[in-house]
């Protein structure tokens, strides 16, 4: 990282006991450990930030993406479904039973083409027994 070989080292702890002592030296060392360490921490948790980010971005592309996708596969499905539906309709309309006239109504008036059948009006049993004389006499 800084590049610093035994010779370095062993000049920086040469200085450090001079400088702070044998009697301090222990708790200096600690103390530089704990900063290290936090130091490393806090790298640690800047790059794991930056990759969650980066890895953000990539799945918003993807989200992207698989939207653009999933609009024209829908669009491409509704193309291919549209003639079916109609294709449905028109089966459907085929296949309906057509509607029959109601045959049970009696119109009111005889059709114009047909021979109308008049009945003879009923007689009465006495007038018709003496028209039945009355022809038998004749003949």
């Amino acid at each position: 990282m800084f590049d610093i070989g035994w010779a370095e080292l062993g000049v920086i702890a040469v200085v450090a006991l001079v400088a702070i002592g044998p009697r301090d030296l222990p708790r200096a060392l600690h103390a530089v450990g704990v900063w290290v360490g936090r130091a490393r921490g806090l790298v640690r948790e800047f790059q794991q930030g930056m990759e969650e980010i980066a890895r953000e971005a990539e799945l918003d592309d993807l989200r992207k993406k698989l939207a653009e996708a999933e609009e024209k596969v829908n669009k491409e499905i509704g193309l291919t479904l549209e003639p079916i539906e109609e294709m449905n309709k028109e089966i459907g309309a085929a296949l309906e039973p057509p509607v029959l006239p109601d045959l049970t109504a009696v119109p009111s008036t005889p059709p114009v083409d047909s021979p109308v059948d008049v009945p003879a009006p009923p007689l009465d049993a006495a007038k018709a027994a003496d028209s039945i004389d009355a022809s038998a006499r004749q003949s």
